[in-house]
């Protein structure tokens, strides 16, 4: 059961299914944990971390932190215990059962570093750091590989803002994936072009020559597109997200048309994946472009439709349904300025 729903995991993540695969985990919970510990039920302790794995996942969802964060400390926990002969060994040593055991603390150990990423916090360096030299231990490259992905990102946390280290294991991660997955290459691409469009606003802001602004303006659109070329059609989620850093990405650079045209596909692909938020923070991201163009009709179509989208979704913040509504407001009274 456990091997099939591993499957499923990953279909329903690559095709934006998530309330299915939410469904599946909480029909589960029941045979492998106990309900009064959280800890596994007798004779099902091999797959409970799996099981946990996907309540943590949840949870994150839901925003709740505490729970995701309570939930991850009992598997490290339990998955440091379960490997502490195996880590006594050297790696020439080890059997297959050992490198299991190594692999899912390793797996364990990087995703207690996503939590605590998700806090800005720089602690998650150092665990990114022990998760990917467990994962060199056993010769884990598929592993190794996302794990210097997220150390990238690491590094990109406003309190570091080291953009150098986030891009050298960025180059790092892609190293290994261009031998195993198309698809973490085009995550490493789209990193790559984050760290080229965060380059672009700082030079911006410091009023940095137009040569060096369009240097890198452009190293971002051409990874960012490299992304996209890499994406398979049949995940949706992902091209919205490409598509919509290269509408932003060609706002920035003043290409209102192209901008427009990556913006339109992002609001398509978001809702084929079902993500009416991702859509309607496009619709209003092409609003503000549309507007500062000069287009106020346009703009006005688009603010009011993720208005629409904010006010339907039911788990929206206040705030961008306040910004939203703000946005018309300077739209109405730029176009009854007009005479519009």
């Amino acid at each position: 059961m456990m091997k099939t729903t591993q499957g499923l995991r990953t279909l329903y993540d690559h095709t934006s299914r998530p309330s299915e695969w939410a469904d599946l985990v909480n029909e589960i919970i029941p045979d492998f944990i106990d309900p009064v510990t959280d800890g596994p039920l007798p004779g099902r302790e091999d797959d409970w971390s799996f099981v946990t794995e996907y309540r943590v996942g949840l949870a994150k969802k839901e925003g709740q932190w505490a729970e995701a964060e309570r939930l991850q400390n009992l598997r490290v926990t339990w998955e440091r215990q379960r490997a502490a002969s195996a880590l006594a060994l050297p790696p020439e040593a080890l059997e297959k059962e050992q490198r299991n055991a190594i692999r899912h603390l390793a797996m364990a150990v990087e995703q207690w570093g996503d939590i605590l990423l998700e806090k800005d916090n720089p602690d998650c360096i150092a665990v990114y750091k022990e998760a990917a030299s467990l994962c060199e231990r056993i010769d884990d490259m598929t592993s190794l590989a996302g794990t210097l992905n997220s150390l990238g990102d690491a590094y990109r946390i406003p309190v570091l803002h080291d953009l150098d280290k986030a891009e050298e294991n960025y180059w790092l991660s892609l190293g290994v994936y261009e031998k195993t997955d198309k698809i973490g290459m085009g995550l490493c691409y789209r990193k790559l072009g984050d760290v080229y469009r965060a380059r672009f606003l700082n030079a911006r802001a410091a009023k940095r020559p137009v040569k060096e602004l369009r240097a890198h303006i452009e190293k971002a659109l051409f990874y960012y597109q490299l992304a996209v070329n890499l994406t398979p059609a049949d995940s949706p989620a992902k091209l919205a997200i490409n598509h919509t850093l290269l509408g932003t990405t060609y706002g920035d650079a003043g290409n209102i048309n192209k901008s427009f045209s990556h913006y339109q596909e992002a609001i398509r692909h978001f809702e084929t994946a079902g993500d009416l938020f991702g859509a309607a923070r496009t619709r209003f991201n092409t609003a503000i472009d549309l507007s500062q163009a000069g287009r106020l009709a346009d703009a006005r179509e688009y603010a009011g439709a993720a208005l629409s989208n904010f006010e339907s979704y039911g788990h929206a913040p206040a705030e961008m349904i306040q910004r939203t509504q703000s946005l018309i407001a300077e739209i109405e009274q730029a176009l009854h300025a007009e005479g519009g």
